[in-house]
Formats: structure tokens, C-alpha cells, sequence
């Protein structure tokens, strides 16, 4: 259900109200403050709606929680709503899976890679908003680097609507580099970015991937908050120069985005050095293992 386009359509809105009562669920959890899902399990009567208290759905709830009173991270914002409903909260780290069927895809190809090339370094180049960019030219030195100084084979991650900042760094760069933008379902990045030795990205959605996979994982931060937003991986580490701006800040017109200008390619390779450096000395039994 495609919350900004299919709740105009009348069928799809009754075919979901119609499926989630024949589910009979107890309960629902609202972690987000979306009118539009509260209303939909409204109408299916579940019994028991529990969301963050707030005077336009407070109407449509039956249990409502009052909201962390500061800053908090996003996932203890959720978390926090399950916990004062009585429900314990043994481990905050995210932890995933490859699927098996695309780890099998690409294991002979990077088994060859793997003849060549002492690591893998991912990279992902983009973010959902331009501010939080770290400036493609740095992302092509950054993957030159990482070839010349550790033999790392590059690759490259992102969407579809990435391919041109994709296309930017692999320009920009005279060593070879993979490019996966575009070119992957959501299994396949998972599976893919289960190979990398280190990943260096902004605050991104992949980021969290890779660290919920327990890789070495650079997360650059400019505009937004690494108390609130960072992966939460065991091996992640966020990188940020700190100016004369006020942070987090979400003024995205914003003419020349020195929060991010500001971290230099010598600073991610100092990042990556101790990581790569930390995780042959340290090996985690907990990563996941190609066979």
C-alpha cells in the first residue's frame, strides 16, 4: 500500500481495510504519526490502537503515550512506545540476513574479485536530500585512494535516481570501479554489501544496511544528527567537522553546505585505515560467513 498515491484510490483503500480485518489483529502499534495508517486500522476495528499521543489522532487511538520529552535517538523514540506498554527491549542492534539465493548470485564473482583485489570498499555516493551529499569529486579521490593504498576493489551503491551522482565519482576516478547503481533489488544490495571489507556513505539508508550486516561502516555527517539518525552497528563510526553552524540544520537552501565541504578525503582514509586495521585483528564471529 503506497501511502501517497493509494489513498486516493478508493478500491485499494477498501481492499486494505477489507485484508487487515480478516487478519482479526489484537493490536496495532503506530511508531509514526501518519493520520492516514491510524484511520485505515480504525476503519478494519482493531481492537487496540496504541500510538505517541497527539491531538489529531488522539480521537482514532484507544491507548495513547506521552513522547520522550528531549532529543532521543529515532530508534528509542519507536522502542519507547513498546516499552511503556510492558513489552522488554533485550537488544538495540540491528542485525540482518542475506538472502542465500542472491549470495549464491554473486559469490563466483566475487571470489575472482577476491584473486585480485586484497578488499572490498562500498561506497554510496548519495543521500534522499542533496545537503547531506558529501561532494562527488571527493567520493572519486576517496575510491582512487582506496585502490591505490589498500588494493581495494570499489563498489559502487545506489538507486536508480543516483546513477548520475554514480556516474560523476566513476568519472572522476581513473581506477576501475563496480558500479551496482541502479542495477540491484533490495536483496541483491543486501547480499552485495554482505562482501565489503569497509563502507563509506552518507547518512543513508544503506548505511544502516551495512551496519545492521556488522561490517565496518563510515557514516559522513553534515546537516543532520548523528544522535539521532546513526546506524547503530557495533563497527560504525561517523565522521563530522564541526563549525560555526548550528546542528543539526535543515535549511535546505542553503548556499554553500560547509558542513560537508569540510571533511576532507584525508579524514575518511584515517576513518578507513583504523577500521580495516581493527577488524583483521579482531575478527567477529557474528558477521556473516560466505561459504
Amino acid at each position: 500500500f503506497d501511502e501517497k498515491k493509494d489513498k486516493w484510490r478508493i478500491l485499494r483503500v477498501l481492499k486494505l481495510i477489507i485484508y487487515l480485518k480478516n487478519k482479526r489483529f489484537d493490536t496495532v502499534f503506530f511508531i509514526q504519526r501518519s493520520f492516514t495508517r491510524i484511520f485505515l486500522c480504525f476503519l478494519a476495528r482493531i481492537p487496540e490502537r496504541i500510538g505517541y499521543r497527539r491531538l489529531k489522532t488522539y480521537p482514532l487511538l484507544t491507548k495513547t503515550i506521552s513522547p520522550p520529552a528531549s532529543t532521543v535517538h529515532r530508534q528509542n523514540y519507536y522502542l519507547e512506545l513498546f516499552r511503556k506498554n510492558g513489552i522488554p527491549i533485550k537488544n538495540t542492534i540491528p542485525r540482518i540476513l542475506p538472502p542465500e539465493s542472491k549470495i549464491k548470485h554473486y559469490t563466483f564473482f566475487v571470489r575472482n574479485l577476491k584473486k585480485k583485489y586484497s578488499c572490498i570498499a562500498g561506497i554510496n555516493p548519495s543521500a534522499n536530500w542533496k545537503l547531506k551529499r558529501w561532494p562527488a569529486k571527493n567520493f572519486s579521490a576517496l575510491a582512487q585512494e582506496l585502490s591505490a593504498k589498500f588494493n581495494c576493489a570499489v563498489f559502487l551503491f545506489g538507486t536508480r535516481k543516483d546513477c548520475g551522482i554514480a556516474e560523476e565519482v566513476v568519472k572522476g576516478c581513473s581506477e576501475q570501479i563496480y558500479n551496482f547503481c541502479g542495477k540491484t533489488d533490495l536483496n541483491g544490495l543486501i547480499a552485495l554489501l554482505s562482501f565489503v571489507d569497509v563502507f563509506i556513505s552518507a547518512d543513508s539508508g544503506p548505511a544502516h544496511l551495512v551496519s545492521a550486516l556488522n561490517k565496518p561502516t563510515i557514516v559522513i555527517f553534515g546537516p543532520t544528527s548523528e544522535e539521532i539518525t546513526a546506524p547503530r552497528g557495533l563497527k560504525t563510526e561517523t565522521l563530522r567537522m564541526h563549525n560555526s553552524c548550528s546542528l543539526p540544520c535543515y535549511v535546505l537552501d542553503c548556499p554553500d553546505n560547509v558542513c560537508m565541504k569540510m571533511v576532507k578525503v584525508e579524514d575518511v582514509l584515517s576513518k578507513v585505515k583504523k577500521l580495516i586495521n581493527h577488524e583483521l585483528q579482531n575478527p567477529d564471529k557474528f558477521s556473516y560467513k560466505h561459504r
